[in-house]
């Protein structure tokens, strides 16, 4: 498997990579206020049943993000491709979000992922960000695992972040 910078032929493929899951496990956001401090805790709870759930974003656009992208990559291997990740930066706080990451469901856990966030990781470096923020949906109990394996941390949340309505919880990680 190789992981590189994707290139406009690689957008059609990436376009049709299943990123749906199977899961046992919500994330439930519990803030509470008392007088002067806001505290929010993260519980993990497991579901009653396995429930399947849809990539909450839709890869119709990828050609488009593969074109203007600063560090859109692929892994592949032997010209398929297995997985993918957008990294965005914005410029004016020097940081980088990750709006896609997907690997197809039959290449899941032989290290895809990892090696797509390492890679999008050196890419960062060398161009100078401060940081890096992967946005997860509170069903992605896999995702989270992986984001706090990494190094990353819980930065925050976003209500309604996902086309789906559901709640972004950030992970973000110096660089």
């Amino acid at each position: 498997m190789q992981i590189r910078r994707a290139i406009i032929g690689d957008a059609d493929q990436c376009s049709r990579l299943d990123g749906s899951y199977r899961t046992d496990y919500v994330w439930h956001i519990v803030e509470k206020m008392v007088e002067t401090r806001t505290e929010v805790v993260l519980e993990r709870t497991r579901l009653p049943r396995t429930i399947e759930v849809i990539y909450p974003c839709g890869l119709a656009d990828l050609t488009d993000e593969c074109r203007t992208s600063e560090c859109f990559l692929v892994a592949d291997q032997m010209t398929q491709v297995m997985g993918c990740l957008d990294l965005r930066v914005r410029r004016w706080s020097l940081t980088g979000w990750v709006e896609y990451c997907v690997v197809d469901r039959g290449y899941r856990g032989q290290g895809v992922g990892t090696k797509l966030i390492e890679s999008a990781e050196v890419w960062a470096r060398s161009a100078r960000i401060k940081q890096i923020t992967i946005p997860v949906q509170t069903k992605n109990d896999v995702a989270i695992s992986l984001c706090l394996k990494q190094g990353y941390r819980f930065s925050g949340y976003v209500d309604r972040y996902f086309s789906n309505d559901d709640i972004g919880l950030l992970y973000s990680k110096l660089m």
